[in-house]
């Protein structure tokens, strides 16, 4: 039997992640398998590879861009440093899951990747946070969730934030305050239950 697949569609830093483990945790506690996968876990796993980071410090240098930044410096005969570039991890992710590899090896490579293990689980339910694309919708499918969250200033003009602005959803969490969001997330994960 197929799993069931759930998609969570938002800006970043809306909280997606945080939704994924509380759906997994009340999905886990009505007796259901959960696994959550990520389209990007792939392209953050030869990221951390070439930078010889943890995965872990890749998320924590993307979720803080005013702390750790990407600067590549050239030295003069005088070795004065000479800024001539720099970018944040979260913008140098984008640039190489968006810009660099998907020319290279199609549009769809990442969602093919995601189908894949989704085939290959045995789980009952897979989550996915970072749903960004239509091709990630069309190659994969399922019951789409945004996550909203008011707080946060505009998105980021790249496709990544804005192909799926508009896009309507079966289901939607507003996520401003997310000490207040649980009890909507249960309600919603009921309501995906019931229409298994």
């Amino acid at each position: 039997m197929k799993p069931l697949v759930i998609q969570l569609l938002g800006q970043a830093r809306s909280g997606k992640d945080w939704t994924a483990s509380q759906l997994k945790a009340y999905f886990e506690s009505q007796g259901k398998s959960v696994e959550i996968m990520s389209y990007a876990a792939p392209m953050k796993r030869i990221a951390a590879t070439l930078f010889d980071i943890t995965l872990e410090q890749l998320d924590n240098y993307k979720n803080h861009p005013l702390e750790y930044v990407i600067d590549i410096t050239q030295l003069s005969d005088f070795k004065v440093p000479v800024d001539i570039h720099n970018t944040d991890f979260r913008r140098f992710l984008q640039l190489l899951g968006n810009d660099a590899i998907k020319p290279e090896f199609g549009d769809n490579v990442w969602a093919k990747l995601a189908k894949a293990n989704i085939d290959k689980s045995t789980a009952d339910i897979i989550i996915i946070p970072d749903c960004r694309f239509t091709v990630e919708l069309n190659e994969v499918g399922g019951t789409t969730v945004r996550i909203v969250n008011n707080s946060l200033p505009p998105p980021m003009n790249h496709p990544s934030e804005l192909e799926l602005l508009n896009y309507v959803t079966h289901y939607s969490l507003d996520n401003t305050d997310h000490s207040l969001t649980s009890e909507d997330i249960e309600t919603i994960a009921q309501r995906i239950l019931n229409g298994m």
